[in-house]
Order: C-alpha cells, then sequence, then structure tokens
C-alpha cells in the first residue's frame, strides 16, 4: 500500500500464511511460518469463498488462533488473511524527543531518580507556594552571632528582702537554639543597692528544675545605686526551648531591678539578653 512520506517500519500490512481448510472451523495464525498473534479479530481481513467476513460475527481471534462462527469443510478456500497492522510499539525515542507534557503527572516515582547523583539535581528550591525560594541565609561561620534575645525588666524597681537564701529575680529570657551544637551566651545588667553588703547574682536554668549555672558576688559599698553587669556562656543540649533566669542573694534586702533613672539616677535600666553563638 502506498504512503505519503516515509515508509512505517512498525505497523505495516501484511499477509498471513495460507491456511489448508478441514472439518473444523478453528485455525492457526502463521506469518512467515511463525505463529502471529493480532491485537484482535478487528485486526484481520478474512476472504473466506470469495466472500469477506465481519470480524466477531463470522470469525473471532484468541492470541495466535482463528475460529470461524461454524466448522468449515476441505472444499472451503480460505482466500486469505491480512494483518492490518501489529500493536504499534515506538521503540526507543530518540534523544531530546520526549517533552515534558508527554510525560503523565505522577510517572516519575522516587526508584526511578533513587540513583540520581546529587550534581543533577540543579536550579532554585520551590517554596511551599512553588515559588523558588530566595534569601537563603547560609550556615554561620563559627563564632558568630545566629540571634540575640533581648528582654528588659518590667518593673521599675523590685526590693528583695532575702537573708543569705537565693530568690527569684522574677524575670526570665527564653530562647531556642537553631543548631544543636551552639553556645548559648548570657549577659546581664542590672542596678542594685545593697549598702555595704555584698549581693550575689546566680543565672539558673528554669527548664532543667532550677539548675544553678553559676554566680557572681559583688562587694557591698555606701555609694548607693551601682550597676552591675554579668555574663555566662552555657553548652547547648539540641534546638529544644530553653529560659534562662537570674537569681539574687544578699545579706539584707536588695533594691534596685530598674528599668528607669528615676530611682537610681545616672543609671540604665535592667536587662537580660541570651545570644546564640555558632561554634
Amino acid at each position: 500500500m502506498p504512503f505519503i512520506g516515509q515508509q512505517p517500519i512498525t505497523g505495516a500490512y501484511s499477509k498471513l500464511d495460507a491456511i489448508t481448510t478441514s472439518a473444523t472451523a478453528t485455525y492457526n495464525l502463521l506469518l512467515g511460518g511463525s505463529a502471529y498473534s493480532p491485537a484482535s479479530a478487528n485486526h484481520l481481513l478474512v476472504s473466506l469463498n470469495g466472500v469477506m467476513q465481519a470480524p466477531q460475527d463470522s470469525f473471532t481471534v484468541s492470541g495466535s488462533t482463528i475460529t470461524f462462527a461454524s466448522a468449515l469443510t476441505s472444499s472451503d478456500s480460505i482466500d486469505f488473511i491480512m494483518a492490518l497492522g501489529d500493536v504499534l510499539n515506538i521503540g526507543t525515542p530518540s534523544d531530546g524527543t520526549v517533552s515534558t507534557a508527554k510525560i503523565a503527572s505522577g510517572a516519575v516515582t522516587d526508584a526511578k531518580i533513587a540513583a540520581m547523583a546529587a550534581s543533577k539535581l540543579t536550579g532554585a528550591l520551590p517554596a511551599i507556594d512553588g515559588s523558588a525560594l530566595t534569601n537563603v541565609v547560609p550556615a554561620p561561620s563559627a563564632n558568630s552571632i545566629v540571634q540575640s534575645i533581648y528582654s528588659p525588666f518590667g518593673a521599675a524597681r523590685k526590693s528583695f528582702s532575702n537573708s543569705g537564701a537565693f530568690v527569684s529575680s522574677g524575670h526570665s529570657v527564653s530562647i531556642t537554639p537553631q543548631y544543636s551544637n551552639s553556645m548559648i551566651e548570657l549577659e546581664l545588667h542590672v542596678v542594685t543597692n545593697t549598702g555595704s553588703n555584698n549581693v550575689q547574682i546566680a543565672f539558673h536554668e528554669t527548664t532543667s528544675s532550677a539548675t544553678d549555672l553559676g554566680s557572681k558576688t559583688y562587694t557591698g559599698d555606701h555609694a548607693g545605686w551601682r550597676t552591675v553587669s554579668q555574663m555566662l556562656q552555657v553548652a547547648s543540649t539540641g534546638t529544644t526551648a530553653r529560659t534562662f533566669e537570674p537569681y539574687v542573694k544578699s545579706a539584707s534586702a536588695i533594691y534596685g531591678i530598674q528599668t528607669t533613672t528615676t530611682t537610681a539616677p545616672g543609671h540604665s535600666g535592667a536587662v537580660l539578653i541570651a545570644r546564640e553563638i555558632s561554634q
């Protein structure tokens, strides 16, 4: 049969081997001596005794076997059987010929990309909404500040009446490390007035049953209000939120957790700072 353009390699018409009839309705289909299995009876043109046979009605096909509606005899003649083409097999597509639109959604499974080299994964990662991620911050260099939590005290003045025992300052700061190996740095600035009595300030971690992380003693004098500062570094224990609180102790009442300069002229207010330092 003529074609416009290149003759197709697959799907071409074929004349099957001649069949000798006998007193049966079932015959084997052969092409070049080998069994031939059409996709269905609709893929065959069958002429019997000069009359074209209707597929499904006059004959059926199962595998490579054709069965006529009734048994034939040796005097019947199967003039020819034409196959209207093989089951389409496009073979292996040429490089660069399969477009995105030709691949069904979800057709590429994890199993198909399990061995993909990391070097093949290029381009910007998508955000949750499908857009490309932007302003992605790289991992910090060692000993740099990852984050800083600034927490000023909320009261203008606090008085701690204790006789030698640590008591809570009533103020805390919470921080959630972004990196599991970071160092937590605590910084405290407060204004105190204990007369000639010493004052001790200790950092406690309230998320660890008020663990004492270390204290520092400030020698008392008669100068009145004064600003004291204290810093402490705490090893990180992961990326779980942590809460820290200063505790104070003195032989007499301690005045002066300040946020204004009203009662302590010339002194700044109290503030607690927690920083995450990369390692």
